[in-house]
């Protein structure tokens, strides 16, 4: 069995035991890949999961740590060509669903095409595509989010440090180090 076809019967079986359902389709999220994991979405029964796999472990926001896990098998921190929008869609993809369903929705602006029609008259910064700062030994990630509804922008700054843990109240981390 090659590597990509284990890492997809890892991910079946993880969503189907931690997650409660049986996929119907597995569709491959090559944006996430990093380190020995490959990314995924599995979808069934009106539910959908998006996360990581290696042929040994699933990582999805049911797994504890799942962020600092994939940051630290990349080693992200030290990673020369690091991607801070990769970051932000494996960020994404391991962050738990809102308990509201109302709950306002937040879309990381990734793309040149989304930051040219983002409403930015009256932010009082410059908007920018997500970038890397150096902060000591540790990175910060600086990412722009347009909230809806009323598409708003807020910056949110995600630290990594040295060794490969996202610190303060990143949702993907938050309680499950």
């Amino acid at each position: 069995m090659t590597d990509e076809r284990q890492a997809e019967a890892t991910f079946f079986d993880w969503v189907r035991r931690r997650h409660g359902f049986t996929p119907e389709e597995i569709v491959r999220r090559p944006e996430l890949d990093g380190g020995d994991y490959l990314g995924f979405t599995a979808i069934g029964g009106g539910n959908h999961v998006r996360g990581l796999a290696s042929a040994s472990r699933g990582l999805t926001y049911a797994e504890p740590g799942a962020m600092n896990t994939w940051l630290r098998a990349t080693n992200f921190a030290r990673l020369p060509d690091a991607d801070p929008v990769q970051f932000v869609h494996v960020l994404r993809s391991l962050e738990p669903p809102p308990e509201d369903r109302y709950a306002e929705d937040s879309f990381p602006l990734l793309y040149q095409a989304q930051l040219d029609t983002a409403p930015t008259d009256g932010v009082a910064e410059t908007v920018t595509l997500p970038r890397f700062e150096a902060d000591g030994s540790s990175r910060r990630v600086e990412v722009w989010y347009q909230l809806e509804p009323g598409s708003r922008l807020e910056r949110r700054t995600y630290v990594i440090t040295a060794d490969n843990v996202v610190e303060d109240g990143c949702p993907a981390t938050r309680a499950r180090r």
